[in-house]
């Protein structure tokens, strides 16, 4: 059996509130053994009429933990089948994001900086400039800047790789 590394906090956070959200309300009262394929099925699709994106993770979510109750691994529940196995047929894919700012839209961004502190100015450009996610930009330290060269640490990276970023001047 392969080593799972750990979730992170948000990581955590994001599968509570999708057992809170989606979950619990139709299905927490019931014995996992009478949930069925077609209870998974009304869920996602619910799901989906309302945020498609958010039911590829609810289906995403039941087919990991029906699929583990069903497996060796999850033995000990004892499941004899997986409900949620043809639940990868329902698809709701995402689409890329490619949010760019217009040139109106920095400088609204520039002008609401001017009565903020110097400090938050300086953080806000940094995030404008290197489009990091702004717990990037809040938890960075001076130690990361090396020659120029900004190094966010594994940890604080939400794919648990070191990201590198060369900042220019104003950087």
């Amino acid at each position: 059996m392969r080593a799972k590394r750990p979730n992170k906090p948000r990581t955590i956070k994001d599968k509570l509130a999708i057992y809170k959200r989606d979950i619990a309300p139709k299905l927490a009262k019931r014995s996992i053994y009478d949930v069925t394929e077609t209870d998974l099925i009304k869920r996602v699709e619910a799901k989906s009429k309302i945020a498609k994106v958010r039911a590829d993770r609810l289906a995403a979510e039941l087919k990991a933990f029906f699929g583990w109750t069903a497996s060796l691994r999850g033995l000990e529940v004892g499941l004899e089948s997986d409900p949620s196995r043809r639940l990868g047929d329902l698809r709701y894919p995402e689409t890329a994001q490619s949010r760019k700012l217009s040139l109106q839209e920095i400088e609204w961004f520039l002008k609401a900086l001017i009565h903020e502190p110097r400090w938050v100015q300086r953080g806000m450009l940094l995030w404008l400039l290197t489009a990091v996610r702004i717990s990037e930009v809040v938890r960075a330290r001076s130690e990361e800047v090396i020659d120029g060269v900004w190094t966010i640490p594994s940890p604080r990276v939400k794919n648990s790789f070191p990201h590198t970023i060369a900042l220019g001047p104003w950087g």
